[in-house]
């Protein structure tokens, strides 16, 4: 079944669906809203709300037993859903001007939740494969989360509070986990996670900090915790069951680990300004299942 109600001028809402016992509730209050539903398949369920003007909304959900809600206040923000399997679950919410948020879901069994208040935030999510889970959450203005999961049972947050943050996310493989939060302007943290049960977490706290985890292989960790500003942070780990972590804090410190091999464990601690630190560790034996 389908209910449409509209309130205003220009508001536009199409609903095909195709298949048996999908539902469809669409809402729209102001001026030149735009909404777009497919559903194929049984048992889907879309639920659409629009608050203001010239907000667009695309919803398609091909599969069985899938649900979506965008809710989005203000004007001119623009949310995208595209679930393709069975049982996917998005929330999407945008409050504020001028807000993206783009969906994926390829497979079965994944969710992703989306939260964006300011104006001219960016989300992407894209979720390739089975029981991928990922929170977003960004409050400022012209922040932006990239965020890719292809394999299974893989999970992310990213939280990010201020103005012009930049994350990304690629995880390929099964039981990773990344975390990322960012509080203030202009930090970036970018992340691969290729393999299974790898370990990420990144907080930083400032202005104008950098993080880069590159993590190639099985079982590995690592913490970055970055507090000030202009502190930049690069680790990469390609073997197994490695461990690093990294507190910096105060202005323009810079820590490089490189992690090459097996079983390597590695801390580093800077407190201060222009502090720079550089770790390098290869080899190791064989690690034991």
């Amino acid at each position: 079944g389908s209910i449409v109600a509209q309130l205003g001028n220009g508001n536009v809402s199409t609903v095909r669906q195709e298949g048996g016992l999908n539902g469809s509730l669409v809402l729209q209050t102001g001026d030149d809203n735009v909404s777009d539903v497919l559903q194929d398949g049984y048992v889907n369920l879309s639920v659409v709300a629009q608050i203001g003007n010239e907000n667009g909304s695309l919803v398609s959900q091909v599969g069985n037993g899938n649900g979506s809600i965008v809710a989005q206040i203000g004007n001119g923000n623009d949310s995208d859903v595209d679930q393709m399997g069975d049982f996917n679950l998005s929330l999407v919410y945008q409050d504020g001007n001028l807000n993206s948020a783009g969906i994926i879901q390829d497979g079965d069994d994944n969710l992703s939740l989306a939260y964006q208040e300011g104006n001219d935030n960016d989300v992407l999510v894209e979720q390739i494969g089975n029981s991928n889970a990922g929170l977003v959450a960004q409050i400022g203005d012209l922040n932006v989360s990239e965020n890719y999961q292809a394999g299974n049972d893989n999970d992310f947050v990213n939280l990010q509070y201020g103005n012009e943050n930049y994350s990304s996310l690629d995880q390929v493989g099964n039981n990773n986990l990344s975390i990322v939060a960012q509080i203030g302007n202009e930090n970036s943290s970018s992340k691969f996670q290729t393999g299974d049960n790898n370990d990420a977490v990144v907080l930083q706290y400032g202005d104008s900090n950098m993080s880069g985890v590159n993590q190639t292989g099985d079982n590995n960790g690592s913490l970055v915790a970055q507090l000030g500003w202009e502190n930049m942070s690069t680790v990469a780990q390609t073997g197994n069951d490695n461990i690093s972590g990294v507190l910096q804090a105060g202005w323009n410190n810079t820590s490089t680990v490189t992690q090459t091999g097996n079983g390597h464990l590695s801390g580093v601690l800077q407190i201060g300004a222009g502090n720079m630190s550089t770790v390098t560790q290869s080899g190791g034996g064989p690690t034991v299942d």
